[in-house]
């Protein structure tokens, strides 16, 4: 995002040239003129705030010659947070409902959007606070929590600025991807920091949903649809998702399911509360896919470890930025991509990959692959001890355990070291019941793995039966 709206300024004659540790110098077309812009103070982006400034100082040259020194807050966010800072003048004002209207259109083209606001602030006011925001940021205990209490203080009163749409293409073979991952039985799930309507956008140009909806219904549940003058509704919310919740238990018994749940961070986050938790998994289990919009880092980790424990099942996390780390972290499996966003998820995950459609040949080929070869190699280690020991028993209750070896010292040291390993590395490496080309075109022999046929009490009972009986004959047809 930063990068491209560098390269937006730059189209408009303002020109990104150099930042070190105390600001950023910047090119002005029309003159040709340089810019010093000091940074005072930074305020990151958290899952909290939604939402990041700075206060910056610039140094302006008047027509008379005389210099001015003027402090400036900025701050970019999404429209529920920014809105909500702003004057009451200016929420009301036409520039503010217009840009609202481009807004909703812009998330409507599936791209994402920001909001920008800010103020002047006078010097009194800037050495105050920057007094508050020295002591909170050096503090010894809760430093973030008054680093974003002292934060709240100057993001106030807000003049609005602007908004912004930025396109995030979907990388090469999303759809595909994910319409193998549906195929092999994996529920697949979006959870975005993104609008709804871009979110909703987003899902039917990844496959996750129809252009149109269709007849199994699609519940959606987003902050205004619960507001009356500006107050959220709790109590109407709650009320919605237990009704879901009974449509969705009713649907499971009539075997048939939602297109899909929406659902944005404000709702979300008073569905995560415990009282309310098992009404959103019960609502979500119905439905062939979730998509929740407007979410926060923390809130992504928070769903997927709802579901873990709800429904005790294996999760896997998939991202490529920052804010995804928390999810990444939270699943049984996590993989990171590799590319813009940087490499942070990258390096908390599990399995590094550095495009979305890699993520069928982890999964679909080589993920079923080593299951099966896994699975095999269990049972196998169980046979050839059983072949080997049992036999050692049976010459035992024939020669009155007078402790005489039946085989060979080495032989016997040897076998799970060099006699019985060979085979079994060999399989363990190479062994592939079906081509690369087969799996990727029948997604749905990886649902052998989640089905358990691979490893089950029956399998695992079948080789132990199979080493009881071979360790019989290698003793007993010898011996008699």
């Amino acid at each position: 995002d930063e990068a491209t709206l560098c390269y937006g300024a730059k189209h408009f004659g303002f020109t990104f040239c150099a930042r070190d540790s105390k600001g950023i110098t910047v090119r002005l077309d029309g003159d040709d003129s340089t810019m010093r812009i000091d940074i005072l103070a930074t305020l990151r982006f958290t899952s909290a705030r939604k939402r990041s400034s700075v206060v910056a100082r610039y140094q302006e040259t008047n027509k008379d010659g005389s210099e001015e020194t003027r402090t400036v807050i900025f701050t970019k966010g999404a429209d529920s947070v920014i809105m909500a800072r702003l004057t009451p003048q200016c929420i009301g004002s036409p520039d503010a409902i217009q840009s609202m209207r481009a807004l909703t259109a812009f998330a409507e083209d599936g791209l994402r959007t920001l909001c920008f606001a800010g103020r002047s602030l006078p010097q009194e006011e800037v050495d105050q606070w920057l007094e508050k925001y020295a002591e909170a940021s050096t503090a010894t205990e809760n430093r973030q929590d008054r680093v974003d209490q002292v934060a709240d203080e100057i993001e106030r009163n807000l003049e609005f600025h602007g908004i912004t749409g930025i396109e995030d293409r979907l990388q090469d073979d999303v759809g595909t991807t994910i319409a193998k991952l549906s195929a092999a039985g994996i529920r697949v799930w979006m959870l975005t920091g993104d609008k709804t309507e871009t979110a909703i956008n987003i899902g039917i140009a990844a496959g996750l949903l129809d252009a149109q909806e269709g007849e199994q219904g699609r519940p959606v549940f987003t902050s205004s649809d619960f507001e009356v003058d500006g107050a959220f509704l709790m109590q109407d919310m709650v009320r919605r998702l237990r009704n879901v919740a009974e449509q969705a238990r009713a649907a499971k018994e009539e075997a048939c399911m939602f297109e899909c749940l929406v659902i944005d961070g404000k709702c979300l986050e008073i569905a995560l509360e415990p009282e309310h938790a098992l009404d959103f998994v019960a609502a979500c289990r119905a439905c062939r896919t979730v998509i929740c919009c407007r979410v926060s880092p923390k809130q992504k980790g928070a769903v997927v470890r709802l579901i873990k424990q709800a429904e005790k099942t294996i999760t896997l996390a998939i991202g490529d930025g920052a804010n995804d780390c928390n999810m990444i972290m939270s699943a049984d499996v996590g993989v990171g991509i590799r590319g813009v966003e940087g490499l942070q998820a990258f390096n908390v995950c599990d399995y590094g990959i550095s495009q979305f459609r890699f993520l069928q040949y982890l999964l679909l080929v080589h993920g079923r692959w080593c299951y099966r070869r896994i699975a095999i190699l269990i049972c196998y280690t169980f046979y050839k001890n059983i072949v080997v020991v049992l036999p050692q028993y049976f010459f035992g209750v024939v020669s009155g355990f007078s402790g005489q070896k039946l085989y060979n010292d080495i032989l016997y040291q040897t076998y799970n070291v060099v006699i019985s390993m060979a085979p079994i590395m060999l399989f363990g490496i190479l062994d592939q019941d079906v081509s690369k080309k087969v799996s990727l075109r029948h997604p749905e022999l990886y649902t052998a793995g989640p089905g358990r046929v691979y490893l089950n009490i029956q399998v695992a009972c079948t080789w132990i039966l199979s080493g009881l009986w071979h360790a019989a004959v290698v003793f007993f047809v010898p011996y008699y």
